[in-house]
C-alpha cells in the first residue's frame, strides 16, 4: 500500500482536483491522508466531505503548525509500506503510483522521479509505459551536493526538476522509521533541503525513474516566491541546521558556502529590496551588512572554489563580493516591480 500524504492549508481552490488525481490512480492500493493544518477557509469542510466519498481517504485536523508538522503527522498516521507526499495545489498522473511500484524492488529505500513545473490548469495525464530505471547509489554524494548548492550547475547525471523537493520521491516507510527521519519543524524555509539531505545520508539503495508524473503548480505570486515578514530569521534557522550538516560531513563545506551566498542574494531579492518591506532604506542596508559580517560572506566567496554557473548568478556574486548594496537594491527593486508572466498575459 502507498500512503499519499497531502498537507492542506487554505487551499479550497485546488484541493478537489488534487485529491481526484490521486483517486484516479490505476494502482488502487492506496490511502490518502489529508492533514488540515488549521485552515480558516472552506478547506476543512471540503476535506471532510471528500473523506465521505471514498473510504481510502482519512482526514486529520490540527492547529496551524506549518508544513513540516503536517507532513510528520501524516507519516505518523500512515499505514502504507510506501510514503508519497503531494501538495494540495498540485496533481499527479493517473498511472504514477503504478509506474513507481512496477520499478520498486525489495531492497529499495527511495525511488526518485521527475517533477514538471507548470502554470497550466489541471488536466489528466499519463506517463510513458516504457520506464527507464537506473540505480544511482554511486551518485548519492553528487545528489546531496546538488540539493545544497543552488549556484553550481548540476553534477547528478539525471537533470530532473525538483531533486530537492519532498514530492519528488517515493519512500519506503520502514526506511523512514528505522532511521527516525522526519521533517525539522523549526525550519520554515528550505525545509525540503534538510529532509532530502538526511534521506540520502542514510539511504543505501536508491533508484531513479526517468518520468515526470508529478505536476507542480508554480505560482510566481505565492508566499514562497514573495515577501515574508520574518524571512531573514527563517533563513537564519535553516542555516543553523546547515552548520550541523557541515559538522557531520566536512566535504559539504563548499556547497554550504555557496548556499549562504545564494541565500544572501535571495534575501536581497525577497526581503531587503522588496517594496513590500516597509523598513527604511538605511535599515535594510544595515541588515544586509550585518548578515554579511555575521555569516562571513566575503570569506565564503573566497573559499567557494571554481564556479561552474550561469552569467546572471556570476554577476550577482561579483556585486555581492564588493558589498555594493545600492546596486543590488536598484536591480532587485526593479525586478520586484516587473509584472509577472500572468499579469502580462491579462
Amino acid at each position: 500500500m502507498i500512503s499519499v500524504i497531502v498537507p492542506v492549508y487554505n487551499d479550497e481552490k485546488n484541493i478537489i482536483e488534487c485529491v481526484n488525481s490521486i483517486l484516479a490512480q490505476s494502482f488502487s492500493d492506496i490511502e490518502i491522508i489529508l492533514v488540515d493544518d488549521g485552515s480558516d477557509d472552506h478547506s476543512p469542510i471540503m476535506c471532510d466531505e471528500l473523506s465521505k466519498s471514498d473510504r481510502r481517504i482519512k482526514v486529520i485536523h490540527q492547529l496551524n503548525r506549518g508544513l513540516s508538522a503536517a507532513r510528520n503527522e501524516g507519516v505518523i498516521n500512515a499505514n502504507g509500506d510506501w510514503i508519497l507526499f503531494v501538495d494540495s495545489d498540485d496533481w499527479i498522473a493517473e498511472d504514477m503510483c503504478e509506474a513507481l511500484m512496477s520499478a520498486a524492488e525489495e531492497d529499495v529505500d527511495v525511488i526518485l522521479f521527475g517533477i514538471c513545473k507548470t502554470e497550466s490548469l489541471y488536466h489528466p495525464l499519463r506517463v510513458a509505459k516504457d520506464i527507464r530505471v537506473t540505480e544511482v547509489n554511486d551518485q548519492l554524494q553528487c545528489i546531496i551536493e546538488d540539493i545544497i548548492d543552488p549556484i553550481s550547475k548540476r553534477r547528478f547525471s539525471h537533470q530532473l526538476c525538483g531533486i530537492m523537493m519532498a514530492q519528488s520521491k517515493l519512500y519506503r516507510a520502514s526506511f523512514l522509521k528505522e532511521h527516525n527521519i522526519e521533517f525539522n519543524e523549526r525550519v520554515r524555509v528550505h525545509e525540503d533541503i534538510i529532509y532530502a539531505v538526511t534521506i540520502f545520508e542514510h539511504a543505501t539503495n536508491v533508484i531513479f525513474c526517468d518520468i515526470e508524473p508529478y505536476m507542480y503548480r508554480y505560482n510566481p505570486n505565492s508566499i514562497t516566491n514573495g515577501f515574508r515578514r520574518n524571512y531573514d530569521m527563517e533563513i537564519s534557522v535553516f542555516e543553523d541546521e546547515l552548520e550541523g550538516l557541515e559538522r557531520k560531513n566536512v566535504a559539504l563545506k563548499q556547497c554550504i558556502d555557496r548556499r549562504y551566498i545564494a541565500d544572501t542574494l535571495i534575501l536581497c531579492k525577497r526581503y531587503y529590496c522588496n517594496p513590500l518591506n516597509k523598513l527604511k532604506y538605511l535599515e535594510k542596508k544595515t541588515l544586509f551588512y550585518q548578515r554579511f559580517e555575521k555569516c562571513n560572506i566575503r570569506i565564503r566567496i573566497k573559499q567557494m572554489g571554481k564556479l561552474n554557473t550561469g552569467l546572471v548568478k556570476l554577476i550577482g556574486i561579483i556585486i555581492l563580493r564588493v558589498r555594493w548594496f545600492f546596486l543590488l537594491y536598484i536591480i532587485f527593486s526593479i525586478f520586484n516591480c516587473m509584472p509577472t508572466k500572468k499579469e502580462t498575459n491579462k
